[in-house]
Order: structure tokens, then sequence, then C-alpha cells
């Protein structure tokens, strides 16, 4: 593949400058950015040392006052392996494999149960991968086995990620049955062609109706959606009108629009190894839709904001003829104790999820196939993103980032 520096917009430069400069006046790291992945040195743990870890911080906790405590569940399974992924995921081979899973799983939760039964939780949120992978009738059992070891505050929110190929009417009475109400998938594009070009399955409109005539017909109108700008074989005109199509029928909660970042396979699969015809590529898309979007929002009653070039999030303001009032959410699932605005504990059940003990450790579940050198990039792993990182650390693919003097962090081994 072929690599040329992007040019970089001089306004951008001169505000992450101003806030470097500022930033550097009161810490002594390099980086700001580098905050979300400060571990210092990092050990091994069994379960059931981490579980007392857990114990000891509810007994003894490091802050005045009450925690918010997340819990989040990774299922890493997927039907088939989008070609724009760049997540950690796996096919299951056969259904032995996701019981084995399940098994797993509940022997973690028989582990830390006991350790956390005094904390109550307040949001619940399932990822991955692709938590509907899983059939409804180990939807059930996973759910069930959770009740069965920690105690949810009263309105807590849970949340569901799915892939729309992969969901069905059992799944989601299941999903009602467990206290779920907010849901959230990735349509992308709605070009049967595009995604099947990209290991998706021929989704198209009618999918996709399908999967919001069965949330809604359940009661269940808390869905947000996700789309993708850059896919090869799309042009802006059509996600515009994807995007439009969606809202106009369907209403969802919020929409979110994202750039895709290309992994250096990607660009070699779909732009022959030429990151600048990628780059010319995405620029129309940067330029149309970012044009398009605030008058599609103005016009269907939505909120819209920018999040630099790469995100667009769009947010329902006024609530349509013939939906409900939702549910009352006790709060929003977040990682993040600046989102959380207090101390925040978050639980990470499944591989590679992480954990966060308040004050005391950071946490990330592994396998045997991770590999802690990942922490490094790699030419073969390399982001195909605007700065060319070679041999140094890089925060986007970043799994670990050790700091001497920091606080300590733990692998648990999750096998």
């Amino acid at each position: 593949m072929t690599w040329a520096p992007r040019t970089i917009d001089p306004r951008w430069v001169r505000s992450r400058q101003m806030l470097q400069d500022r930033y550097a006046q009161v810490s002594r790291l390099p980086d700001a950015s580098r905050l979300a992945y400060l571990r210092g040195r990092t050990h091994t743990r069994t379960e059931k040392e981490i579980a007392g870890i857990w114990a000891k911080a509810v007994a003894e906790p490091a802050q005045h006052g009450p925690t918010l405590n997340n819990l989040y569940i990774h299922v890493p399974f997927c039907k088939s392996l989008c070609t724009f992924c760049n997540y950690q995921r796996l096919r299951p081979s056969s259904p032995d494999q996701l019981r084995d899973y399940l098994d797993r799983l509940e022997t973690s939760m028989a582990t830390i149960g006991p350790a956390v039964r005094d904390l109550e939780w307040h949001t619940l949120y399932v990822g991955g991968g692709t938590p509907s992978t899983l059939p409804a009738h180990m939807l059930d059992r996973l759910f069930t086995s959770l009740a069965k070891h920690f105690r949810f505050a009263k309105n807590a929110s849970r949340s569901f990620e799915f892939d729309p190929m992969v969901m069905n009417a059992s799944r989601i009475a299941v999903l009602k049955k467990h206290g779920f109400t907010h849901f959230s998938f990735g349509i992308q594009t709605l070009s049967p062609e595009v995604n099947r070009a990209h290991n998706r399955g021929p989704q198209g409109r009618e999918t996709i109706a399908k999967r919001f005539e069965e949330l809604y017909a359940a009661g269940l109108h808390d869905v947000a959606v996700d789309f993708l700008l850059g896919l090869a074989g799309t042009t802006p005109q059509e996600i515009v009108s994807d995007i439009e199509w969606v809202l106009d029928n369907f209403r969802p909660r919020g929409v979110d629009v994202f750039q895709i970042s290309p992994t250096v396979e990607y660009v070699d699969a779909f732009f022959g190894g030429d990151i600048d015809r990628y780059w010319a590529h995405l620029e129309e898309f940067e330029a149309g839709v970012a044009e398009a979007i605030p008058a599609i929002a103005k016009r269907l009653g939505y909120s819209a904001r920018s999040g630099g070039g790469h995100r667009f999030a769009m947010h329902r303001t006024t609530l349509p003829k013939g939906l409900p009032s939702l549910p009352q959410r006790l709060t929003s699932y977040t990682q993040l104790v600046n989102e959380a605005r207090r101390p925040l504990h978050l639980l990470g059940l499944g591989p590679s999820a992480r954990s966060q003990v308040f004050g005391t450790l950071p946490i990330i579940a592994r396998t045997s196939e991770v590999n802690l050198e990942m922490a490094r990039c790699t030419s073969d792993r390399r982001w195909a993103c605007q700065m060319k990182c070679g041999p140094t650390l890089c925060t986007t693919c970043v799994i670990r980032t050790p700091w001497r003097g920091m606080n300590s962090s733990a692998y648990l081994d999750w096998m």
C-alpha cells in the first residue's frame, strides 16, 4: 500500500496546540490523550483475586458518597466478520462454542457476584461483537443468571446492541421480559449489494423495516441506529437518502453517523492499496453529508451536532405523533468518570471486557489470543489513520499503555 501524509487543517492544529500547552502546565505526561490509557505496571490476577479486590473496595470505599455502578457484558461473536470492522470478534464454529461461552460467563458471575452483593447496579450494557448472535433461549439463560448474582436498581438502564440480520421477535420478547428498553443497531447502508460486498449479508430496507416493526410492536421505542460514511460502493447522496428514509419512516430516538476508520487491509481490498484514493473518496462524504445533516435534522425535529467531522449525532427533540413517551432512565451507561460526574465502578464480564474498581484498579479480561505487545503498533495491524505512527504507541489501537509511577493494573485470564 502507498502512503502519503494528508494535509491537516491548520485551525485544528492551532486548537490542539493551545490545549496541549495548557495541559503541559498542569501535568508531566507528554500527551493528554494518553490519560484514557494510564494503567501503570500490569499484573495477571485470577478471578478469585479480582473478586477479593472488589470485596475490599466495597467494604472500604475510596470515595465519599455513593458510586455510579455500571455493568458491561461482552459477547465476542458475530454471524460474519464485516470487512470494515477493526474490533476483536470471532465467528462461532458451533453451538457448543456459544454454550462454552455461557458456562464461562456464569462462572465469572458466581465468582464476582458475592464480592459485590452490597452494590446496586444502575446500568447494564450488552455489546460485542454481536450479542444477538446468541439465540433466544441462551439470552434468557444469560439474563436469568445475571439477575441471580447481581442486584439492579429500580429503573436501571438496560441497553442491547444487535445486528439487524440476526434478530427476531423471539429474541426481542426475551429482552423485554428481562427489562431491556434501549436498543441500538448498525445499518451502515441500506444497499443490499454494498452490505453483501462487506460480508454483512443482503441487508436492505425490508430488513430494517422489519426490525423497527418488531421492536415497536413490543412497545420498545427507545432505538438508536448507526450509519457509516466512506464505505466503498456508496455515495454521499445515497447515504443522505438512507438517513432520510429511516428518519421519515421510523423516527428513531438517535442516529449516529460515523466516518469509517479503514485498516490497511480494507484500503488494499477496496482501493487498490492507495490511501490517497481512499481519502479522495471520503472527502466527498465529508462535504456533502456535513451540509445535508443539519437541514434533515431541522425538518424532522432532531438536533444535530458534529464531532470534528468524524461523527455526526442526531437526537430527536420532539415526540412524533403516534409514538409513546419513553420510559424514564435512571442514568445512561458510560465507562468514563468525567461523563458520570461522580465516582464510577465499572464491571465488565466476558473476554476483552474492561473493569474499573474506582480508586483501586483497572482490569481487562484477556484470552490466550490477546498479545500483550498489541499496545505497540505493528505494520500488519496499523490503522490507515492520518498520522503514520510506525513503531510508536498509538492511542487509536492501544490496548494497554504502561506508565511508570502511576497506578497499577491487572489482566484477568478469561479462558
